[in-house]
């Protein structure tokens, strides 16, 4: 989903996507993707720390105040080599924490947060985007509707 949203052609080589039916899209996001390991892990489902730190990478996004972070009681919860990513996302209004002041970064992320999320980054590049439009591609394909 993000190669497409983000229109990425990075090169990869997880060692555990060889016959994987998605390895070219997940080759094209490795750039992006936290992997701390050269495994992927396609099938394991991916959290909102996951898609946050992904989108912040995309759009080259940084962290410029890491007490952002504190507003959210689990915070800890988030691993270290991915707060700057993840925070830059909270600093930008990308992901949003729940009423109860937590980020909740590794609750598994539904198909509505990944799209909202991924909406919101692609109106940072283009402020006149329409819902629709974020998830269309330059030869006319709609990845969501």
């Amino acid at each position: 989903m993000l190669s497409f949203a983000f229109e990425l052609s990075g090169e990869g080589s997880f060692s555990d996507i060889e016959n994987h039916w998605a390895k070219e899209q997940i080759n094209k996001s490795a750039g992006i993707m936290y992997a701390p390991t050269q495994n992927f892990e396609p099938d394991k489902n991916a959290t909102r720390a996951d898609v946050a730190y992904a989108v912040a990478k995309a759009l080259g996004l940084t962290c410029t105040n890491f007490e952002s972070g504190n507003k959210f009681s689990d915070i800890a919860l988030l691993k270290d080599d991915m707060k700057e990513q993840v925070l830059a996302a909270v600093e930008k209004g990308l992901v949003l924490g729940y009423e109860d002041n937590t980020l909740r970064p590794e609750n598994n992320v539904t198909r509505a947060e990944a799209a909202v999320i991924i909406f919101r980054a692609k109106k940072i590049i283009n402020p006149e985007l329409s819902f629709a439009d974020a998830f269309s591609s330059s030869n006319g394909a709609v990845y969501f509707t």
